[in-house]
């Protein structure tokens, strides 16, 4: 993709904005671009001038795409015994029962 075809792509596409998303082909594009342009020795900023973008977009579009790969973990549910600690409006503590002998417990004590 030649720097004409580059711009098109991108005038196509209107002003650019903040989160704008632009195809993925016009991007391999530009990045080729930028590669070619900065082994040349061209700037940043003249990169930046010439295809209207933001400096920080071209270096993070240049950059090599980094893959991430998830590794499966297996999800095994367990249930445990817990135990509750209640702390009563009056003050009381019920701690080492299980829910159901702790509702008995606070309705027992009004």
């Amino acid at each position: 993709m030649d720097l004409t075809q580059i711009r098109t792509g991108l005038a196509a596409h209107g002003v650019p904005t903040r989160g704008h998303r632009y195809p993925s082909e016009l991007r391999a594009g530009i990045r080729a671009h930028i590669c070619t342009a900065r082994a040349s020795g061209q700037s940043w900023a003249s990169l930046s001038r010439e295809l209207g973008l933001r400096t920080v977009t071209l270096q993070r579009w240049a950059e090599p795409r980094a893959t991430v790969t998830a590794t499966p973990v297996p999800v095994v549910a367990t249930r445990t015994d817990t135990t509750l600690r209640i702390r009563t409006a009056s003050g009381a503590v019920l701690e080492g029962l299980d829910l159901d002998t702790a509702v008995r417990v606070l309705r027992a004590l009004g």
